[in-house]
């Protein structure tokens, strides 16, 4: 929208802003077809709470492997990294899974993510104490209605 438009009293329309609800929607799409392709009950997401710690854990071994021994370095490097990263928001693609797996019949499982680690070893150990969780409800569950 051009500088005249906009005092004629038209919106502004924030294309980053839509782009980015797109690219949320497709990604939420590809992963609940990932999961529906190997039958998966749920789908394990990372508890958001301490979302700023865990990046900036990530950000700064990235920043130590890429730059060894140079600390001025690593900070620059870690600056432009952690903006790049400031830039998505989690809990919107998160929100976009949750609405896609609803509709699709498969249940989401929020759980804490490490902080150290690829993120292979990250995902599969939430994975793991997802499972975990689950069992301990279970059990938990059962002596419940034991008792009743």
């Amino acid at each position: 929208i051009g500088h005249k438009q906009r005092h004629k009293g038209a919106k502004r329309v924030d294309r980053e802003s839509n782009i980015g609800k797109q690219v949320d929607r497709l990604l939420a799409k590809a992963i609940v077809e990932l999961a529906q392709s190997f039958e998966a009950g749920s789908i394990v997401l990372p508890d958001l709470t301490h979302i700023r710690e865990m990046v900036e854990a990530e950000v700064n071994e990235r920043a130590q492997a890429h730059i060894p021994d140079f600390v001025a370095g690593q900070k620059q490097y870690a600056k432009a990294y952690r903006t790049q990263v400031n830039r998505w928001s989690y809990q919107i693609l998160q929100t976009a899974i949750s609405s896609k797996a609803e509709q699709t019949g498969i249940a989401i499982e929020v759980t804490q993510q490490g902080y150290a680690g690829s993120q292979t070893d990250k995902a599969r150990d939430m994975a793991l104490r997802a499972f975990e969780e689950r069992k301990d409800d279970a059990k938990t569950s059962k002596s419940a209605q034991t008792v009743s």
